[in-house]
């Protein structure tokens, strides 16, 4: 586990998957590797084999390679990137 952007992203790498759970309480933007998310909460989960989940869970937007998503309310995308 590594506590990244001054506390507001917390990345959790797992055998199989990693995560980037992104809480705070004004709207940030933080970044690592192909990630990146703008917003006060969300995550985004990429397995080995590409698959990504991006989970809004208030109005934000985030992105990982070419999966986007955006939203003013909590939304959900999957998708494979390569």
């Amino acid at each position: 586990m590594e506590v990244l952007s001054d506390g507001e992203l917390t990345k959790l790498i797992l055998p199989d998957q990693t995560h980037w759970i992104l809480l705070s309480k004004e709207p940030v933007t933080v970044a690592d590797e192909s990630m990146k998310m703008t917003g006060t909460a969300g995550v985004i989960k990429k397995w080995n084999d590409g698959k990504v989940r991006i989970i809004l869970m208030a109005e934000g937007k985030a992105e990982y390679g070419n999966l986007k998503a955006e939203s003013n309310k909590p939304e959900t995308k999957e998708g494979i990137v390569k």
